[in-house]
């Protein structure tokens, strides 16, 4: 009897293996294919929500900026020529133009032929960079790449 529930519980385990096993293939399949119809019309590469770098920051004699590797535009800027908050829940903080955690910026494009894009769907990577300038560049299927470049004077 005890020699039937050993074999009972080994063949339970085998299913259960297989089942996680069977599980585990068909989520890498699906994470595959996801990968494969992550990508804009225009051909670029779309990135996932979670993965995303800030870059930065860059700045001229009155301005610093922090870009976002997605879409690679800014998402804070502060002021800092000296001019400071003048109001009592944070006097002396330096000035901020937008609050990033509840702002976002993005352009569309319209190509021919490939339709519209938004440069939040691309994920950028930074090429090259100084005190005042940052290239960033998104690389498509293609082959081709989109490239921005911010530069601040003064």
């Amino acid at each position: 009897m005890e020699q039937l529930e050993a074999e009972a519980e080994a063949e339970a385990s085998s299913e259960n293996n297989t089942d996680a096993e069977t599980k585990q293939a068909q989520e890498e399949r699906e994470k595959e294919e996801e990968e494969e119809n992550a990508r804009s019309s225009s051909g670029a590469l779309i990135i996932p929500d979670d993965i995303e770098k800030q870059y930065g920051p860059i700045a001229s004699s009155v301005l610093e900026i922090k870009l976002n590797s997605r879409g690679g535009l800014p998402y804070s800027a502060t002021l800092i020529d000296g001019n400071v908050r003048n109001v009592s829940y944070s006097a002396g903080e330096p000035i901020q133009l937008w609050d990033p955690s509840s702002s976002s910026m993005d352009l569309q494009f319209d190509v021919p032929e490939k339709g519209r894009f938004k440069l939040s769907d691309l994920s950028f990577l930074l090429t090259s960079e100084t005190d005042s300038t940052m290239h960033l560049e998104a690389v498509t299927e293609s082959g081709g790449a989109i490239e921005i470049v911010h530069t601040l004077v003064g």
